[in-house]
Order: structure tokens, then sequence, then C-alpha cells
């Protein structure tokens, strides 16, 4: 009986190289069946997030919808939400959209299916509007704690400098760090004969935009997402105490009256 074969350092994970094939076959078979851009977007949504509620340990849940800050403010409409899962939902749409709580939110994560300038765009007015909102609970974290920002797109139509370009152009230290993960880049990105690229994109320091070419995109976002995920929470340290509270600063849960427990 063959025995399990451990993932080496900076070779591809076979389990996640057939996952990643079974993703863009889907995602390709939706646009082989339909022109709309909501049918398609859905499906991109629907097969990342199939992946990651089966991979990411139950500590975890994934959801597309929306957040809300404790003041009342509501998020624009988020495709991923990476949620701490002992929170409860404030609310569950027909479609599986959802209403979160801020505090429950470690990251999110706008997909796309072709990566344009447009596209690339659209990434960088959701993170701007997502830091703002975020800052409401998590102001001065440092360098974990705060909402994790993502993108993935399932193919670039334009070269991975010019996604850096237009991501990082009029950059500002103060603007919220985010990484662009591409499962398959430009054609003319394609620079090697030993398989198919996908790229990582950056700020490096705050400072210089980063770009990475990788043979295994979709293991090295998962184990980003894992590794980071869990420093954020950890940054957190929100025990079950604090999860209460906060609850209950979204919305008071019932009707019965607030009871002196300490009473005789």
């Amino acid at each position: 009986m063959t025995g399990f074969q451990r993932q080496r350092h900076g070779h591809i994970n076979p389990i996640f190289a057939h996952e990643e094939a079974q993703m863009l076959a889907a995602v390709d078979k939706a646009h082989s069946s339909s022109s709309n851009s909501q049918i398609l977007g859905k499906n991109g949504e629907a097969a990342l997030c199939s992946l990651l509620n089966r991979y990411l340990p139950i500590s975890f849940r994934t959801v597309a919808g929306h957040f809300v800050t404790p003041s009342g403010k509501l998020s624009p409409e988020l495709d991923v939400m990476v949620m701490d899962a002992r929170y409860p939902l404030l609310a569950e749409n027909q479609d599986g959209s959802v209403l979160a709580m801020l505090h429950s939110v470690i990251a999110t994560i706008e997909v796309k299916r072709t990566l344009v300038k447009k596209e690339v765009l659209k990434i960088r007015k959701n993170a701007s509007l997502v830091g703002e909102l975020q800052a409401e609970v998590f102001p001065s974290l440092g360098e974990w704690g705060g909402v994790i920002q993502l993108a993935f797109a399932y193919r670039s139509g334009i070269t991975v400098d010019t996604v850096a370009n237009h991501y990082f152009d009029n950059y500002s230290p103060d603007d919220p760090a985010s990484f662009i993960h591409i499962l398959r880049v430009h054609d003319k990105d394609q620079m090697t004969d030993e398989g198919p690229l996908g790229a990582h994109v950056w700020m490096e320091a705050s400072e210089h935009p980063a770009t990475s070419t990788t043979l295994a995109p979709l293991s090295d976002f998962y184990y980003q997402l894992i590794q980071d995920g869990f420093y954020t929470l950890n940054a957190r340290n929100f025990d079950f105490g604090d999860l209460g509270a906060h609850a209950m600063s979204y919305m008071n849960w019932g009707t019965f009256p607030c009871l002196n427990r300490g009473a005789t």
C-alpha cells in the first residue's frame, strides 16, 4: 500500500492541483453556456466557496453578502467573506447571502473570472471602502488583527506587471494592505515549460509592488489564508465573553426582560 507523501516545500501539491483544474473547468463551463455576467460571477464565487468550506478548519466558514458595523454602516456587497465560525449571523437570505457582524469577518475576497483594468480598479475601490468601515472596530491592531483583504482571479486578461501598475497607482502607506491571487496569468507571462503559471501581487513593506509567479497558485492562496487567518484571530484574542458582548452590541436578540442574575 502506498503511503501518504508529505507535501515538499517548493513543489506542487498534487491534491490542490486537481482542485485547481476542477475549479477552472467549472468556470469555463459556465462561460461556454452563458454570457450573463451575474451567472458567470456566481459560478466563480460558488467554486471558491465550495473549495474553502471543504478545506477550511471548523473555526472558519465562508459566506457571501454584507457585513455591518456596530453603528449600522453596511459594507458593499462582498463576493466571499471568511468568518470566525463562533459568531452567529444577523440574517441569511434564500439565495444564501448573509448579513454578518464586522467583528466576525476575518477576510474578504473579491472574485473575478477574468482580471482586466476595470476589475483591478474595482478591487481597489472596494478595499478602500472596507478599510474605512473596519476602522470602527479594528482601528490600530498593527500588522495583524484587522480584516484581511484578498482578490482571487481565475485568469488575467493583462500581464502581471500591468495588474500591479493599475492596482498600486497612487498607492499610499495608509491604504489597506491586500493581495491579488491569479490562477492563470496572461499568455505573455507564461514563460515556462514546467506547467501553467499563476501569480501573486502585493505591496512589499508598504513601499514597492511585488509580484511572483507560481506553479501552485491555489495551494499558495490557501496556505496564506489559513496562516494569516489564525494570526488574525490570535491578535484579536476574543474570548467567549467578548463574543457575547459583541452579539449584544449588534442586536437585542430577545424580547424578555433583563434579569439580575446576582439577585436572590
